[in-house]
Order: C-alpha cells, then structure tokens, then sequence
C-alpha cells in the first residue's frame, strides 16, 4: 500500500518539496492510514503535516473521537486542530452533503491560517467506484463519471487507487487503531446502499474486479474530459465576447459539436451565477435547441436569475433582466463635446474653414458634413418610431437598416441618432445620411468624432 501512495503522489505531482499539508482526519481507517503513510514519507518528499478534524456533533461518541485523533497525530509528532459544528445547522437539509460542504470550507480555512498548500483527504479505490455507481444512477456526463480526481486545485487524494482491503490489511500490519462511524452501514443514504449491497453482488454475480475496472473507467473518462475543457477553454477565447458581465456568442459557436458547445454554455453560466451545477442536462438542451429556432428578440430564463436573449446572430447572455441604457435627448454643442453618459461615448465637434489645407478623414465613427446645409442646432438623441435617413437619393426607415445591417434589438434601443429635425443625420458606428456631402465647393465643414469610454 505504501509503494501505491508513493506512486500517487509521484505520478501526479500531488505534494512539492518545502510543502505544510493539511491532513483531514476522522479518525476512521481510511484517514487513520492517510495520515500514517503520509508521515512515513514525508522525509522523502520533503514535506510537512498538520492534521484537521471537524467533529460534527452529530453521535455520543463524536467528542472520543476528536480526542483520539489529536492523540493519534501528536503520537507522530504532528500538530493537530480540531473544529466543531453545529449539528442542528447540519440538519436542515442534505445531511450528508452539508457536511461534506461544511469540512471544505474549514480545510480552506486551515489551509489559509497555517499557509498550507494542499489539503489531503482520505479517499480509496472503493470510494471512486461508489461515486462512479451512484452518478451512473443519477445520469451524467463524462464530468460526473469521472468520479473522484487523484488532484483537484489544492486538493490531493494518495490513496485513491488502494482499495479498501489494502487499507485493512496495512492497518493490521502496523496495529493501527482507528474509530468506526457508525453512520456508514445505515443504508438510508443512497451512497451506504451502493456500498453495502448493490457493489457486493455485483462483485460477486458480474465481475469480481469492479473496483479496479470501475477505477480505470474513471480515470479514461478524466482524461477525456480534460481533453474537451481544454479545447473548450480556446473555443470560448475564439468565439465568445465579454462585456460589462454579459457574454454574447455567435450562431457559429452553437454549431460546434455538442460536447464542445456544451462547455462553452456551461462556462458561461458558472461565470454568471458563480454556480456551474446550477446548469442542468435539461437546460442545455433547450438552449441549444432556443439558439436554432429562437425569435430574434425573445429570451429564456435559466436558474439562478441569469437569462439567455437571442439575436440575429447569437445569444447575449446576462446576469438579470436585461436593461436597456436610456439615450438623453440633447443639442449638439458644436463646437465642443457632448457626452452620452448612458451610452459611454463622447462626441467632439469643431468646425472647419478652409477644408483643403486639413486632412478630414471619414468612416463609421467620424462624418464631415457641409456645416452650411445644416439646421443648427442638431439634436443627439435615442431612436424613434419612423425614424428615416437619405442614402442614394431617397429616404429609407432606419428599422430597415438596422435590420440589413443585423443590429441586435438591444442596441437598436440604445443607439444614439444625430438629427436635423426630424432627419436622421448619423447613426456613430453604423450609417450616416447622404445630406450635407462635404463637396469641392464647400467652405466650412462641420467634423464629428465619436469616441468610446
């Protein structure tokens, strides 16, 4: 057993020389050997140990069991910590989850106080089948059934390839005591049933090495998943824009292979609602299947508050109803600069004698108009209903070009218009009027510029 933890920990880089790690001990077999291996080979991998305990208080026999783990570590010369929960606190939900939920946070706090790098945790080769089995049930994907990880950010598990007879065996071997939870053979809880009667008949009627085969599905399907995430992780560089907390992605993103587009919408609503398990099968589907056949315009609501809205040509994702910055109607100072707050743009104006002897370059954020032909004072305004602009000698509805031009209903609602009256001049960053031309013959010109904050 202690050749399998050195391998471990070799083969996945779990602890680095110089390291303070954190062990969680229950004081049951599987953490009691833990901790024994672990101090026969710190001196090898150069590393330190301090022991945590968390006592749950929810058996009589919970604060006995608290005391011989701190005797059992400063027997090896360890220093130990023991921390106590509330167990009503506990009960007011998934039992068993909480708890687990509970331990994480207190070995990060440890980790944390004491300037630890990895915590270790007590997980065997029986352990990984268990959880492989009982998502298996639940359904998942390779995510899920790829069970346990040997190495998970900060955390570690050595004995994740020993199976639990090992574990009794190496116990017996060096007259190890350790404590029994009781807890473990109420099958009540779904985990202990797969433990304590269906993994036994299977054994025994279908294959007597699931544990070991059983472990080696889980690591294949590790080892694809990592594969996908990362192809994924570029995929979502490539594809998806970020902006003020929302993220919109292309039609194009939604037509990769599903595993891959998958992630991507996964990625999204963890960054989103802080939460990626929130997102389930069922919502994925209906994204997928909303990205395709979608209205333009339309949203769906996914949990935790976040929100998916379609458009021409993708999805704009949000972490709430989505609001639409208002456009304040005002004149143009021109000269000068007139600044829409809402829309974080600046426009700078000047007026221009003598055009030929002055570069006046044109595009979509900056127009030179015939400063002559203008009703001054112009008005920067938000857009309105039959809005027109003059483009090769007629006037055509704004909403027509918007739609040629696949301007999301969203930013149809917050563009900013410059206005003549009631002649759209200028749409910065899209289109502008064929009105007021700047010609060889004209004197003065008015210059625009529109700048983004």
């Amino acid at each position: 057993m202690l050749d399998k933890v050195r391998a471990a920990i070799r083969d996945y880089a779990m602890i680095q020389p110089g390291e303070l790690v954190v062990v969680g001990v229950s004081g049951g077999p599987d953490s009691i050997s833990l901790l024994h291996c672990l101090n026969r080979l710190a001196a090898e991998f150069k590393f330190r140990l301090h022991v945590v305990h968390v006592n749950h208080n929810l058996r009589p026999e919970a604060g006995d069991e608290a005391e011989f783990v701190v005797r059992f570590a400063r027997g090896l010369g360890i220093s130990a910590a023991v921390h106590e929960l509330n167990a009503k606190t506990l009960q007011e939900g998934s039992l068993q989850e909480l708890a687990r939920e509970a331990r994480r946070k207190i070995f990060q706090a440890e980790c944390d106080s004491t300037g630890a790098a990895k915590i270790a945790l007590g997980h065997n080769a029986n352990d990984q089948a268990e959880t492989v089995m009982q998502r298996l049930l639940r359904g998942g994907g390779t995510a899920g059934l790829g069970g346990i990880y040997p190495v998970r950010d900060c955390i570690i598990r050595p004995l994740l390839f020993v199976q639990r007879r090992e574990i009794e065996t190496y116990l017996r071997e060096n007259s190890l005591e350790y404590k029994v939870d009781s807890s473990n053979y109420k099958t009540v809880y779904l985990r202990n049933k797969i433990r304590l009667e269906l993994i036994p008949k299977l054994e025994s009627g279908y294959n007597p090495n699931l544990i070991e085969t059983m472990g080696k599905t889980a690591l294949l399907l590790q080892e694809d998943d990592a594969c996908l995430n990362q192809q994924a992780a570029e995929l979502f560089e490539q594809f998806v824009t970020a902006s003020d907390n929302h993220y919109y992605v292309p039609k194009a993103a939604f037509d990769l292979p599903k595993p891959l587009s998958t992630r991507i919408l996964r990625r999204i609503f963890a960054l989103l609602s802080g939460d990626p398990r929130g997102l389930e099968y069922d919502h994925v589907i209906r994204l997928l299947s909303f990205a395709r056949v979608g209205q333009s315009g339309g949203w769906l609501q996914l949990p935790m508050e976040v929100r998916a809205y379609k458009e021409q040509d993708g999805m704009l994702f949000s972490p709430g109803a989505l609001t639409v910055p208002k456009v304040e109607e005002q004149p143009l100072n021109i000269p000068g600069e007139t600044r829409a707050a809402a829309q974080r743009t600046v426009i700078r104006a000047r007026i221009v004698d003598n055009p030929a002897y002055y570069p006046l370059p044109e595009g979509s954020w900056s127009i030179v108009l015939n400063y002559d032909q203008l009703g001054i004072p112009l008005t920067l305004r938000g857009r309105q209903k039959g809005d027109k602009i003059l483009l090769r000698g007629s006037l055509r509805k704004l909403k027509e070009i918007f739609s040629e031009r696949r301007i999301p209903i969203r930013l149809r609602e917050s563009s900013l218009i410059l206005a003549d009256g009631e002649e759209v001049l200028w749409v910065p960053g899209l289109v502008r009027s064929d009105k007021a031309r700047v010609l060889p013959t004209t004197t003065r010109v008015l210059e625009l510029i529109a700048v983004k904050y």
